[in-house]
């Protein structure tokens, strides 16, 4: 019978260390409460303290790793910058993103990387900021394990395995149970995304695809207080289109549906 140790007390990690103890770790301890207070402030001594952390907000040393390899490979140039994303669309994406932002990045380059899929893309320093953007919030950002993969088989002659979770046992498994907590939905109706902004921001180009096929002047509402990254991609620009087609109602009352029903026309 294995042995079961206890938990190791959230306090007793130092500040930076990872939660869990493991390399692909998304948390990191900040234990006193003038860390997380240092932290939303920006201070950078706090900030240089923490070698990991939410992948969203931190990159992960594979990560910095990899770009800075695509870089000294492909980039001969001191005032750009290499990013490596999962996929040729969300490369694409993110170059649209950074051209409403950033018009001096209007012809952006990007890399086939021939490992998994995945492609850099080349971005000026000075348009670090808006990169940042897209990769906070769509959520489409390249992890720790892909990046170590990429970096396994940069310099190798074989081709990498391409890794997928589609069509396996662990996938199956993952459909099925959510579809289980739904009554009318069946497993098929399910889609997996790496991580939940990737899959909020799914939703959100899927409304916005509605959006603009059946009729023009339709809207997007949003009911009860979000997640806050929700909200900031319905408001930011390079996503949100037309000035007035987003809607929120922070209370998710009833009053709001009807002000949506009968003030928005939202449902005939």
């Amino acid at each position: 019978m294995a042995s079961l140790k206890a938990p190791r007390c959230l306090t007793d990690v130092p500040l930076g260390g990872t939660l869990p103890d493991d390399v692909h770790a998304v948390s990191v301890s900040m234990p006193e409460w003038d860390h997380v207070e240092s932290y939303s402030q920006g201070c950078p001594k706090l900030h240089a303290a923490l070698p990991s952390g939410y992948p969203r907000f931190v990159y992960h040393h594979y990560v910095v790793a990899l770009n800075q390899w695509v870089r000294d490979t492909y980039v001969n140039d001191p005032t750009k910058l290499a990013y490596v994303l999962p996929s040729y669309d969300v490369a694409t994406r993110c170059a649209a993103f950074m051209q409403v932002s950033y018009p001096e990045a209007m012809s952006l380059t990007s890399i086939d990387l021939g490992i998994c899929g995945a492609f850099a893309i080349v971005v000026p320093v000075a348009g670090l900021k808006t990169f940042k953007s897209f990769w906070q919030h769509s959520g489409e950002i390249t992890t720790s394990r892909m990046a170590k993969h990429i970096l396994d088989f940069k310099d190798r002659k074989e081709a990498a395995p391409r890794k997928a979770m589609a069509g396996t046992s662990i996938h199956t498994a993952l459909k099925e149970r959510v579809a289980s907590l739904y009554p009318r939905i069946g497993a098929a109706n399910v889609l997996l995304y790496p991580c939940g902004m990737s899959a909020i921001f799914a939703a959100f180009r899927m409304a916005k695809a509605l959006h603009a096929t059946p009729r023009q002047g339709r809207k997007i509402v949003l009911f009860g207080f979000p997640y806050l990254d929700t909200l900031k991609i319905m408001r930011r620009p390079e996503w949100r289109g037309a000035a007035d087609d987003f809607v929120f109602y922070p209370h998710g009352n009833s009053d709001g549906t009807v002000d949506a029903r009968c003030g928005l026309g939202l449902w005939d």
